[in-house]
């Protein structure tokens, strides 16, 4: 997969079999869902918590998020990144390189079509040309669902949440 494929951020990897998470495999299959699902969950530090409500954190406390990610037939895979003291809060870069990094593991190389590039640039807002230019030589990025495990994670967890 070309473009950004690495993560920065220590992380942990850890691999299911291809029977692991049918029930996903099938909806591209039967129903031709075209989504990456990718759970998430995050642990935080709540020594070194900078608030007073023990039920509310900040996004200086969370230490890491772990993901379970799963695409079409390939197999799913877990992964755990980690923020070490003094690193920046976690970002949607953050969950987009991990769905990057998860896709080239996999071997997936899809290119993006031209109706790929009209429904981004609708819904980006931008102009065709400029989608083009952007995401040249980058093999495309399914739609993704994110999912937060149990009542853990929502997209507050990320400190860019309220720019998108």
């Amino acid at each position: 997969m070309s473009g950004v494929n690495t993560l920065t951020r220590t992380f942990k990897i850890r691999n299911y079999k291809i029977d692991d998470y049918q029930n996903l495999s099938k909806l591209k299959k039967d129903y031709g869902l075209d989504t990456v699902f990718i759970a998430d969950d995050s642990e935080w530090d709540t020594s070194q918590s900078h608030s007073n409500d023990t039920d509310y954190r900040n996004q200086d406390d969370i230490i890491s998020h772990q993901y379970v990610i799963k695409y079409a037939e390939y197999s799913a895979m877990g992964i755990v990144i980690y923020r070490q003291p003094g690193d920046k809060s976690f970002s949607f870069w953050d969950l987009i390189s991990v769905v990057r990094y998860y896709l080239n593991n996999v071997g997936y190389c899809e290119e993006y079509t031209d109706g790929d590039y009209r429904r981004l640039a609708r819904q980006l807002g931008l102009k065709e040309d400029k989608i083009k230019e952007k995401l040249n030589k980058s093999n495309r990025v399914p739609p993704v669902v994110y999912v937060g495990f149990f009542a853990g994670v929502d997209i507050t967890a990320y400190y860019d949440w309220k720019n998108i």
